[in-house]
């Protein structure tokens, strides 16, 4: 499914996110305190608020920050965050319509929070098949439900690759590409290694998500999060960049962006709260029909090209699909095919030196 189908859904969602938080943004135009008074009242609020309120309050403050500065950037269940926590500092600050109460936590998150929280079964009666548990009232990815992230190794044309899968809700999406190995760390290692420090990730903070931002180490870029070891998650290397079409600091961002989108599954494919997509989205979109063709690159070759050329329909810029196309044409003989989709890379695409040489190579044969 691409973003052509979602759109709808889409901007339903979008419209509903806009009214949530509406009454929060439109009244900084009318005195109301601004985002530094917001997030002091916040600070105060967390003195009284219970254990795993306090344990999660430095991941909350960061969904808050992002609120103020790049409210664009939240997903559906951050926004249902957000959107509880003003009103418990609204209150706090005796703002609008609402009695100030003062100090008294943050009830509102408290209730979201425990709207949120898997139900237990009912209890079996005799003789009858048991029931199921009833479904969370609000579903907040890491808290309703714990993501599931298994590794593996593909073969793309002969050539490994680790690959980290996540699960959650019934969807699986691919997150993370290893297309180059270490000295000692073959790209099945360097996966599983990701995938377990996600899992450790998780155990110390369920909304690890929220957490994710871009910094660099040793000159690399890389994806960080609050609480994991070091603060690294994965680096972002050049290889693996080149598949994406981007940069490595441009491929952190992107992981950023795509992690989030696809942990919290409100809205079909993962795809966030936007109303128009952005070239960096429709990438996105691209990049996940790539990957899913990868899995099929030498099992079902059919099937892998129908989803490259939908990731070229997302975006016809993206270099990638064009010479995986290509390779499929080359390894069944196809040569007019693949002189064909090579000329279209050349007439579309955003190629690197690298690519545009083996383009004209491969032409010139």
């Amino acid at each position: 499914m691409t973003w052509t189908s979602v759109m709808r859904p889409v901007g339903i969602f979008c419209a509903l996110g806009a009214m949530l938080c509406a009454g929060w943004t439109e009244g900084f135009q009318q005195g109301e305190p601004d985002a530094k008074a917001y997030l002091a009242a916040f600070d105060e609020s967390i003195k009284t608020a219970s254990d795993e309120e306090k344990e999660l309050a430095p991941t909350l403050r960061t969904i808050l920050v992002r609120f103020f500065e790049d409210n664009g950037s939240l997903t559906p269940s951050e926004r249902m965050i957000a959107g509880s926590l003003m009103q418990d500092l609204k209150a706090m600050l005796g703002q609008g319509d609402i009695v100030s109460r003062g100090n008294n936590g943050l009830p509102s998150f408290r209730k979201l929070r425990s709207d949120a929280k898997p139900q237990p079964a009912p209890a079996p009666k005799p003789n009858t098949t048991p029931a199921p548990a009833p479904k969370p009232k609000k579903f907040i990815p890491g808290i309703s439900e714990q993501a599931k992230f298994t590794s593996a190794v593909v073969k793309i044309n002969g050539s490994p690759v680790g690959v980290v899968d996540m699960s959650i809700a019934g969807k699986k999406q691919r997150v993370v590409e290893i297309h180059s190995a270490l000295p000692g760390y073959p790209v099945d290692k360097r996966a599983r290694i990701v995938a377990e420090r996600l899992v450790e990730l998780q155990k110390k903070d369920p909304l690890w998500w929220s957490t994710l931002g871009v910094y660099q180490v040793r000159g690399e870029y890389a994806v960080n999060a609050r609480k994991a070891e070091n603060g690294l998650l994965v680096t972002a290397d050049a290889s693996w960049a080149e598949q994406w079409g981007t940069t490595p600091q441009g491929l952190a961002k992107m992981l950023v962006k795509n992690i989030r989108t696809a942990i919290d599954p409100k809205v079909d494919d993962g795809i966030g709260a936007r109303d128009i997509p952005t070239a960096e989205d429709l990438r996105i979109e691209a990049v996940r029909l790539r990957m899913e063709g990868d899995s099929l690159f030498d099992t079902s070759p059919q099937s892998a090209e129908e989803l490259y050329r939908k990731a070229l329909k997302a975006d016809p810029t993206y270099a990638v699909p064009y010479l995986r196309i290509a390779d499929l044409c080359q390894n069944q003989k196809r040569v007019e095919d693949e002189r064909a989709v090579l000329t279209e890379a050349l007439q579309k695409a955003q190629l690197t030196d690298k690519q545009r040489q083996e383009i004209a190579d491969r032409i010139g044969r």
